[in-house]
């Protein structure tokens, strides 16, 4: 199995999928909290898991701890056949640093890192810690 980050994804009526801004491992932010809408897409390649139902669970895990998690099912219908598989979902990130994007899928799992890291001050200009203030 083989995970991307993705802006936005979908798997089309034919089989093929669109990816946008696929394999996102950086984020710039001005300011915390951030809400971080993403999907990851997955593709299963033919046989790597039996018949059935599955568990998945999408998990973000900071320096400071776990952000998030999704839990589903996915149900294979025919082994035979490649499994797409789309989890959009928007998250309230409060933490600059490194995030391990994990994907599990029976017993299948794909490990991402994602940086989210604030945007540098514009050259030429100079930050005033609490300015204003005194």
């Amino acid at each position: 199995m083989r995970a991307t980050l993705c802006e936005y994804a979908s798997v089309n009526p034919d089989g093929t999928a669109t990816l946008v801004r696929a394999g996102i491992a950086r984020i710039v932010s001005s300011g915390l909290p951030l809400l971080f809408g993403a999907a990851v897409y997955a593709e299963i390649r033919s046989g790597e898991l039996e018949n059935g139902p599955h568990d998945m669970l999408l998990e973000v895990v900071g320096a400071k701890g776990t952000a998030f998690k999704v839990r589903a099912t996915l149900t294979v219908v025919d082994s035979r056949e490649a499994s797409r598989i789309v989890l959009p979902f928007l998250a309230k990130i409060e933490f600059y640093g490194k995030y391990r994007v994990t994907l599990k899928v029976g017993t299948l799992q794909d490990d991402l890192v994602v940086t989210l890291d604030e945007v540098p001050p514009k050259k030429g200009t100079m930050e005033t810690p609490n300015a204003g203030t005194g």
